[in-house]
């Protein structure tokens, strides 16, 4: 997913990094166990520091109207991801592809950055799939949106698709949390770390897993456990003094 030169630059400032005396903060024990592995004779002090999600006030829009906007159709899917080729939205399409069969009403929304400077052809490969498989219908593409549009969306979802084959610590995963919603997520060990509740798995590439759980899903909805997400924020301010101590 990067060039060789980029790689030898990543790899080169990381070994700097690694023979420093100074303080390292890694957003999940995941990351820190891939550091320590990489570098085993590290010279720096390590910290963990997982962070929480502020989110800005969105309930006092109107959803039917959100959804009028941006042309979203009944019952949908939201996955707000950056379109960079390791968030892996491929797998969503194979499984929107599978789900044609059913003639099911449904639609999966992604917004995000559709440039990747690594891979600048990866969102036309998308979009080539989406038509020659004709699954127009199903996806639509919104590009960047407000952030308090993003979050109605999302939490008026059916769920949250997270299919990240890498991820340090998900932002996806944080606002699903404070927004107790629920999310259909590839099992990496950092989704195991982050989340435990209103969450279910599928093996990171498996599009037929996933098409097992939105049909799932569509046809008999889900179950959001309430979240008290003020306890996550409380733990990150405590955690933000130990890691400045």
């Amino acid at each position: 997913m990067f060039s060789d030169t980029e790689i030898k630059f990543r790899k080169n400032e990381q070994l700097i990094i690694s023979r420093s005396k100074g303080v390292i903060i890694f957003s999940s024990k995941n990351a820190m166990n891939d550091f320590q592995k990489f570098y085993p004779d590290h010279n720096c002090n390590l910290r963990l520091l997982r962070f929480a999600t502020s989110l800005p006030t969105y309930k006092h829009l109107d959803i039917i109207v959100v959804k009028e906007k941006y042309g979203i159709l009944g019952t949908y899917f939201m996955s707000p991801n950056q379109f960079w080729k390791h968030k892996n939205h491929i797998v969503i399409l194979e499984a929107i592809s599978a789900l044609k069969e059913y003639n099911l009403n449904f639609q999966v929304v992604f917004t995000g950055s559709e440039n990747d400077h690594r891979n600048k052809d990866y969102f036309q490969t998308l979009k080539d799939y989406v038509e020659l498989n004709g699954i127009q219908k199903w996806t639509k593409f919104l590009g960047f949106i407000s952030r308090a549009d993003q979050l109605s969306l999302m939490d008026n979802a059916a769920a949250i698709i997270q299919p990240s084959l890498f991820e340090g610590w998900s932002t996806v995963v944080e606002d699903t949390k404070a927004l107790s919603q629920f999310i259909i997520l590839s099992d990496i060990e950092v989704h195991r770390e982050q989340i435990d509740k209103n969450c279910i798995f599928f093996s990171t590439n498996s599009s037929n897993e996933l098409t097992s759980i939105m049909k799932t899903v569509l046809e008999n909805g889900v179950s959001r456990q309430s979240i008290d997400y003020s306890n996550n924020v409380t733990s990150f301010g405590k955690s933000i003094l130990e890691v400045l101590n």
